[in-house]
């Protein structure tokens, strides 16, 4: 049986959708979807196609998978002088979304260090160097989501006596249509 309320005007914060049915919530601010055995629940959607709709995981992925890198530069110990400048310029309806390095060499060199930025004006906006541990070996992963300047990506390598080290700078950016 169907009960209808006409000029119903609201419900309270839990919304349960039919006996022992997904219970919609109100908390703190956010909308919570659980099932019957309380355990958060999933929300099909539509594709979005206006920028202020929700987009599907399939939409996401697709939109990381073409996220390969936009530019490599390699980083020498002897570029302490200026900084290394991505070829293409970011534009600003660029977005930055991640940046890995991979130290092949280890730099020595007292306080040896690498700011990441959109620009010479920005120049550590995406790493201001301690995501990264240029004495070590590694591969670092530095997560972001920075706007484009206009300009190229900057990689600034700044030490005292630096005679060894080597890295590369993967540089991965989407461009909204």
């Amino acid at each position: 049986m169907t009960v209808k309320r006409y000029k119903q005007t609201g419900v309270g914060s839990d919304l349960e959708l039919g006996k022992n049915g997904v219970k919609i919530s109100s908390v703190n601010d956010d909308l919570e979807v659980r099932d019957a055995a309380g355990d958060l629940g999933n929300i099909d959607i539509a594709d979005g196609v206006d920028p202020t709709h929700a987009v599907t995981k399939a939409q996401l992925d697709a939109t990381i998978s073409s996220a390969n890198p936009s530019d490599v530069l390699v980083i020498s110990f002897s570029d302490t002088a200026a900084p290394v400048e991505s070829d293409p310029v970011i534009t600003t309806s660029s977005r930055v979304v991640k940046v890995v390095v991979n130290v092949t060499v280890p730099f020595n060199g007292t306080d040896t260090n690498m700011t990441i930025g959109t620009s010479a004006t920005s120049p550590d906006n995406i790493d201001n160097g301690e995501s990264v541990n240029l004495g070590v070996v590694g591969i670092y992963l530095v997560d972001c989501a920075v706007a484009g300047e206009d300009s190229p990506l900057s990689v600034k390598l700044t030490g005292t006596s630096v005679t060894a080290g080597a890295a590369e700078v993967s540089l991965f950016w989407i461009t909204n249509n």
